[in-house]
């Protein structure tokens, strides 16, 4: 077997020295164009070589290659609203945020006089990591086709189903084997006056619940069907209050701030959050970076078919709990 592997090796090597692209040794494992061919050959066929092994994850599975990975972010971000909207950050270990709470003051001094010292308190945030993980099967006779392209179709289908279950955990997890969301960490929650119903009073309630340092970078965040009701409000002077560009080239807002519609947000019934209000760039992502990816060979073999499970690690926290209130329905 150990021979086999060396001659797959050898072979992966001359390719690249016939097609001139051998790059230097100091390349990164995950971005050599030899990684990435040997890993598109253990994709289809199930080959191992010794080229694979520095990108083994240790429980039976390899890391994705840089472009392959690159196909993998695109995915999630189009889908994943949170991805669009908040700061991500890729890291590779726990990382605790200090931060202080509360705001400090300035002081008239006499000329000459001393500074009086500032107490200040800090608190310290966590940033560690979840595991989500997707399955997708697929049929031998598609691995056979030379025209089906097997790192497209992963991508897009564990994009898809990672980013509507990130997004979801980002907004409304418990902490409890997934992130803890948006929802959970929010200081400030404001209820609508009128029961089953938002009004153009509400949403200004909403606006100038957060810090205005937080406001003019804030955007709403609702479900679709949320944004249709309120298209028809209208000021006390009969003026629709939502603006729309027809060009669509930026989004649709109110109050002069966008509106970003969310499949994962509650549709405006009683008792739901209903709308989320300020600067979701205050919400950390942390991405452990490079998907791994588990060949299922046997498991399906009867099927004919091969399995394919791809796992990540992820987590987020709201960096400041004022930059973000939410509107929950009376």
């Amino acid at each position: 077997m150990r021979e086999t592997m060396n001659v797959k090796d050898a072979q992966l090597r001359l390719e690249q020295l016939m097609e001139g692209h051998l790059p230097p040794q100091e390349t990164p494992v995950l971005a050599n164009p030899m990684y990435a061919k040997a890993y598109d050959g253990f994709l289809k066929y199930g080959s191992a070589c010794d080229t694979l092994r520095e990108g083994s994850d240790g429980a039976g599975g390899f890391l994705v290659p840089d472009e392959f990975e690159e196909k993998i972010i695109t995915a999630l971000k189009e889908r994943n609203v949170m991805r669009q909207l908040a700061t991500v950050r890729t890291t590779r270990h726990p990382l605790k945020l200090t931060k202080a709470v509360g705001e400090g003051h300035a002081v008239w001094v006499p000329e000459e006089g001393a500074i009086p010292e500032q107490s200040s308190s800090f608190d310290q945030l966590q940033l560690g990591a979840y595991k989500l993980a997707t399955m997708v099967r697929v049929t031998d006779e598609l691995l056979e086709d030379s025209a089906f392209d097997i790192e497209d179709f992963i991508a897009k289908a564990f994009g898809e189903r990672l980013a509507d279950a990130e997004e979801e955990a980002f907004l409304f997890g418990d902490g409890r084997g997934k992130p803890l969301g948006i929802a959970d960490q929010v200081e400030t929650l404001v209820s609508t006056e009128n029961e089953a119903e938002i009004t153009a009073d509400d949403l200004l309630g909403l606006q100038h619940s957060i810090p205005k340092r937080y406001r003019d970078n804030g955007v709403y965040l609702m479900h679709d069907t949320t944004a249709a009701m309120l298209r028809k409000l209208r000021s006390a002077r009969g003026r629709n209050i939502w603006v729309e560009d027809f060009t669509r080239k930026t989004p649709d807002c109110l109050f002069g701030r966008p509106v970003i519609t969310c499949a994962s947000m509650p549709r405006a019934e009683r008792g739901k959050l209903a709308i989320l209000f300020g600067d979701f760039s205050q919400y950390l992502i942390g991405d452990r970076g490079h998907r791994s990816v588990k060949r299922l060979t046997e498991v399906y073999a009867r099927q004919g078919m091969v399995g394919y499970l791809v796992s990540q690690r992820v987590d987020g926290v709201l960096l400041e709990r004022s930059a973000i209130a939410g509107l929950t329905v009376k």
